[in-house]
This record gives C-alpha cells, structure tokens and sequence, in this order.
C-alpha cells in the first residue's frame, strides 16, 4: 500500500496504464507488477541520470525529477494566471 505523504509522480515517468487511464492511473507511486515504465525524457526505462525508472524511485531526490501537475476537482474554476 503505497504512503498517504507519497509525492507526487514524476511528471516524466510513463507507463501504459496511465496513457489509458491519464494521471489517475495505478501504478505511479507504488510499481505495479505488470507494470512497464519509461522515462519520456530518455524514450528508455532508464532517467537521464541513468537510474532505473519506477514510481518509488522517481522522487524529488533526483535531480531531473518534475512534480506532476495535481488535477483540480471536476467542475472547480482554472486558476487565475493573470
């Protein structure tokens, strides 16, 4: 069961659930056994760092680590960026 505190995922790192199922998928805090992962910055399962690409290691200790955006709730007004 993955940490209620988990950060969020990397922005970067990519699995096939989460093209299907977008930024709610399973599988991007805690590694799923079935699992694929791949850094979009490399195109590999490696980072830029040259570090194996899974959820519990993409964290903020890693220099290329990007915060994933949260999504707001449905139906909540966007954010004012003027």
């Amino acid at each position: 069961m993955p940490r209620q505190d988990a950060p969020p995922p990397c922005k970067h790192l990519w699995t096939k659930g989460r093209v299907v199922h977008g930024r709610r998928a399973r599988g991007l805090v805690q590694t799923s056994d079935g699992g694929h992962y791949a850094c979009l910055r490399t195109q590999t399962v490696l980072g830029p760092d040259d570090r194996l690409c899974v959820p519990e290691a993409c964290t903020p200790r890693r220099a290329c680590y990007v915060p994933d955006v949260p999504l707001a709730p449905r139906g909540a007004e966007p954010p004012d960026v003027s």
